[in-house]
């Protein structure tokens, strides 16, 4: 019976002080794929072998400079990149991800092996060293969770709380460790890195969009100073609703009061105290704010910006609610994501529409009911259905001409590929949908989506807020309603040194006077600002020209403009409440929570 080939083993690696050295010269760093396989195959070969654990400590704190060297280059690949991520990305993520945890169980072993020995003759500074280093590669790899958007399995979070618990009983969880590889410091200690991971957590990374995420890990090895973790005396102190709570016997991150019930022993709770980083946040904030001020664009910042600081801190002060119920569901939708899709379907649909509506006004037929169905070619490099649609789109449509042969066709030719979806839940404000499938469609925090129910004629408008994958391709995001439906508009403006007119696409959301929301115009992010004059192509209607009034959100993927309609404007001294001026702050709330 033939024996299936066994693949060849690495070679075991050689932990002597010399051979490691003569192994680390020899690396060829010139290419940061080639060193990254030799240091896993190392870190692979290490957590196999039985050491002391000062040889074991030794070698991994030889081989951090390396690993800091390959990981860094490795995270450049996926690093700010929308989901989904193609095969190969993914699996450079998951090699990244593999090195700090073999880092992190290394070192997690030296530190069981250190707890057996009376602490009183153990060597202190290599056990306190071992727990910051463990706590700083648990961190690490809990980063590229949240950068990949994975759900975290492993058991981060009770081995974070043991290695803190310990250091603190112990009374070493103060004692500053030099650290290299830090960002903005040269020493950090067990509760500051302990703390990183802590409030990265409570920055809700799955809300934040690629590449805020690693701005926001960045930014906390400034402000975990200002954060305490203090004990808990009695259950008493533990009834103050907003509290952030930490349950040093579980395997769950914090979590504040109210949302859950402590059933943890006061002496195995902490609670996160907070107040000093919120206080040097808002001012950070409000300065931020002031140096915008005068500008008419947001100030692309490449550190931190007053959005994303905006978020952070009311995620980090608690302040979000959930404000009306939801309604389970489990209904198919089709879906269309980011703006450009999103008006380029709704622009087909106008087309067809239209044109139904012309044919029965000719022949007598009766509108057909329209059906979505999977199409292809949507790659093609044909003439966009864009350049298409707008040629008839200034006209009325009584006007239109008898449709050119094969021209329903050659339009289905250009119609933007939809994704099926699987919509979870609901509420007045937002919505949940899950999708187990690969999808070619870019998605990420930030992002528009629309929503079509079956037999539904109308496409509801949303805003996503956070992202979660659960495998290699299924994936669930949660959105914020935004309106009802949208109009697909033509945006143009004069080119101020060709004179060339420029054509962008947007939505037009509708007024909802329910809502008290006055119409509102969505765009591609940074191409416009207040007091811009601009001429707006509506299918099936006549020109008109608005002036933006208010900017309401810029997330760094699309803008929102309140306006006023130039044709129907009145005196300055007569306009009263304008459609811009209806309840301004209620609006900016539902924008502050994406």
């Amino acid at each position: 019976m033939n024996q299936p080939l066994r693949q060849p083993e690495p070679p075991r690696f050689d932990c002597r002080v010399q051979v490691i050295d003569k192994w680390l010269e020899n690396l060829p760093r010139a290419s940061v794929g080639k060193t990254a396989e030799l240091l896993y195959q190392a870190l692979q070969s290490i957590h196999q072998q039985s050491l002391k654990p000062a040889d074991r400590f030794g070698t991994l704190e030889k081989l951090r400079g390396t690993t800091d060297y390959v990981t860094v280059n490795m995270c450049k690949h996926f690093g700010g990149l929308a989901y989904p991520l193609p095969a190969k990305i993914m699996m450079i993520a998951s090699a990244c991800q593999s090195m700090n945890d073999y880092m992190a169980k290394g070192y997690t072993q030296v530190f069981h092996e250190l707890q057996k020995q009376n602490f009183l003759f153990v060597d202190r500074k290599m056990l306190v060293t071992t727990v910051h280093r463990a706590i700083t590669y648990l961190q690490r790899s809990l980063l590229i969770t949240y950068q990949i958007y994975a759900a975290y399995h492993h058991h981060y979070w009770e081995q974070l709380h043991e290695l803190y618990h310990y250091a603190e009983i112990h009374n070493v969880h103060h004692q500053s460790i030099g650290d290299p590889y830090l960002t903005n410091r040269k020493k950090s200690t067990i509760e500051d890195e302990y703390l990183r991971a802590v409030l990265l957590f409570m920055a809700e990374p799955y809300h934040l969009r690629p590449g805020e995420i690693d701005l926001v890990n960045q930014y906390i090895e400034n402000w975990y100073e200002l954060t305490r973790i203090e004990t808990v005396r009695s259950k008493q102190d533990l009834e103050k609703p907003g509290l952030l709570v930490i349950e040093m016997n579980h395997d769950q991150p914090p979590q504040y009061t109210g949302n859950f019930v402590v059933s943890s022993e006061p002496e195995y709770c902490r609670i996160v105290n907070t107040e000093k980083l919120l206080e040097q946040v808002d001012k950070e904030l409000h300065k931020l704010i002031e140096e915008q001020q005068g500008h008419h664009r947001p100030i692309i910042n490449k550190s931190i910006n007053v959005g994303l600081l905006q978020r952070v801190l009311e995620s980090w002060s608690h302040s979000k609610r959930r404000r009306y119920p939801r309604q389970q569901m489990f209904s198919k939708v089709n879906v269309t994501v980011g703006l450009h899709n999103t008006h380029m379907q709704l622009m087909y649909e106008q087309y067809i529409n239209d044109t139904a509506q012309y044919k029965s006004t000719q022949t007598g037929f009766k509108k057909p009911k329209y059906e979505t169905i999977e199409i292809k070619g949507v790659n093609s490099e044909q003439t966009d259905v864009w350049s298409r649609v707008y040629a008839w789109a200034a006209n009325n449509t009584n006007n239109l001409p008898d449709p050119i042969p094969n021209e329903q066709e050659n339009i289905l030719e250009y119609r933007v590929k939809q994704d099926n979806w699987t919509l979870l839940n609901e509420s007045a404000n937002g919505f949940a949908l899950m999708s187990v499938e690969k999808h070619a469609n870019k998605i990420q925090v930030g992002e528009i989506v629309s929503i079509q129910r079956p037999n539904e004629k109308n496409r509801e408008v949303g805003i996503v807020r956070w992202l979660k994958a659960y495998s290699n391709t299924g994936v669930e995001v949660g959105c914020m309603y935004i309106a009802p439906s949208a109009i697909p508009v033509g945006i143009m403006t004069e080119d101020n040194h060709s004179s060339d007119i420029v054509v962008n696409r947007g939505l037009l959301l509708p007024l909802m006077p329910v809502l008290n929301r006055p119409e509102s115009l969505i765009t591609f992010s940074r191409h416009y600002k207040v007091n811009d004059i601009i001429s707006v192509n509506q299918p099936g209607k006549e020109n008109f020209s608005i002036k933006l009034t208010k900017h309401v959100a810029d997330n760094d993927t699309i803008s929102q403009f309140f306006f006023v309609r130039l044709e129907h404007q009145l005196p300055i001294d007569n306009l009263g409440e304008s459609s811009a001026e209806i309840d301004l702050s209620r609006y900016k709330d539902v924008w502050r929570n994406i």
